[in-house]
C-alpha cells in the first residue's frame, strides 16, 4: 500500500486529482465461521476478494488488510463518486451466492470511506480515519457506508487522540528504514489485533530521529516499539538508550541482521525486552509480539 499511496499522492500534487480509500469489513463474519466452519469462512473471503477485483477498474487497488477487512483504493475519484461505486458493490455482492460446505451463503459488507485530498498527510492518517468510519458503520448495524469525519484543525497526524488512549486500544510504533519491513510487520500487527477483537493505533517511522521527534513519542503513551538496530541518522541502540533514560513506558522489540550473541546481549542489557534477528522466522516474531502486546494489559 505505501507504493500505491505514493503514486496517488503524486497524482494529487501534480494534477489535483484526489483518490478515495475505503476500508471494507464483512458483516457477521464470526457467525459464518462458527456455523459453517473456517473453510466456509475462507470461501467467503476468497469470493469477496475476487468480486472486488472483478468489479473495480484496472487503475484501482484492492488489498486484503487482515482478517475479514479489505482496502479498496479508488484512483482519481471524488467522495460522491466513490460512495456510488461502493453502494453498487454492496448491492451486487449481497446478491451473490457463495457455495460453502454444501450450503449457499449470501453476505454483506460495511465500509468506511475517506477522500484523500491532502498530499502532506501520511498513509496511516487516512487508514485511521477510514477505520473510525468503518467502526461507525458496524455500530450502526452493518451493511452501511459511513464517510470519515476529519480530525479537528491543529490535531497532529501522529498524536494519539483521546479515543485512541482507551485501554482497549493497543499502540504500536514500527521504527525501521525498510518500507517493506514496516508494511509486513504492520500487517502482522493488524492480524493479531483482529484475532483479539481489539483496536490498535499503528505508527510507522523511517528512522530513529523522526520517531524521537514525533508527537507519539512526546505523549509517553504505553506502547510496543519495534525498533531496527541499524538505521540512518540515529542508531537503534541510541534510540533505546534515550527512551530508557527518559523512562518511557515502552515494551521494546529490537530487530537486527546481526547474529552476534554479544550484540544481542548488549541490546538486552540496555533495556530491550525482545530481540529478533533478520531474516525473520515469522512464527517466532509473532509469538514474541503476542507476549509484548499481552504485557500492555498487565
Amino acid at each position: 500500500m505505501p507504493r500505491v499511496y505514493a503514486r496517488l499522492r503524486s497524482d494529487l500534487e501534480r494534477y489535483g486529482a484526489s483518490s478515495c480509500l475505503a476500508l471494507l469489513d464483512l458483516d457477521h463474519f464470526k457467525q459464518v465461521n462458527d456455523r459453517f466452519g473456517h473453510l466456509a469462512g475462507d470461501a467467503v473471503l476468497q469470493k469477496l476478494a475476487a468480486f472486488l477485483r472483478q468489479h473495480t477498474r484496472g487503475v484501482d487497488t484492492v488489498v486484503r488488510f487482515g482478517g475479514e477487512e479489505f482496502v479498496v483504493w479508488l484512483a482519481k475519484t471524488s467522495k460522491s463518486e466513490a460512495r456510488a461505486v461502493l453502494e453498487r458493490l454492496q448491492r451486487q455482492f449481497a446478491a451473490e451466492k457463495i457455495a460453502a460446505d454444501g450450503a449457499l451463503l449470501s453476505c454483506t459488507f460495511s465500509a468506511g470511506l475517506v477522500e484523500c485530498d491532502e498530499p502532506d498527510r501520511p498513509l496511516d492518517y487516512w487508514l485511521r480515519l477510514a477505520d473510525k468510519a468503518l467502526y461507525a458503520a458496524k455500530r450502526g448495524g452493518g451493511n452501511r457506508i459511513e464517510e470519515a469525519a476529519r480530525e479537528k484543525s491543529g490535531s497532529s497526524d501522529e498524536a494519539p487522540s483521546q479515543a485512541s488512549t482507551d485501554r482497549r486500544r493497543w499502540a504500536i510504533a514500527i521504527v525501521d528504514d525498510d518500507e517493506l519491513v514496516r508494511m509486513m510487520i504492520a500487517d502482522l500487527v493488524r492480524k493479531l489485533v483482529n484475532e483479539q477483537g481489539r483496536k490498535a493505533d499503528i505508527y510507522e517511522f523511517g528512522d530513529g530521529l523522526s520517531f524521537l521527534e514525533s508527537p507519539f513519542y512526546q505523549s509517553g503513551r504505553q506502547s510496543v516499539v519495534i525498533l531496527d538496530r541499524v538505521m540512518p541518522k540515529m542508531d537503534g541502540l541510541e534510540v533505546l538508550n534515550r527512551l530508557r533514560q527518559e523512562r518511557k513506558p515502552y515494551k521494546v522489540m529490537m530487530l537486527t541482521s546481526r547474529q552476534d550473541e554479544r550484540d544481542i546481549a548488549h541490546a538486552l542489557n540496555r533495556g530491550a525486552d525482545e530481540y529478533v534477528t533478520k531474516p525473520f522466522k515469522w512464527l517466532e516474531l509473532e509469538a514474541r509480539l503476542r507476549r509484548l502486546l499481552k504485557e500492555l494489559e498487565e
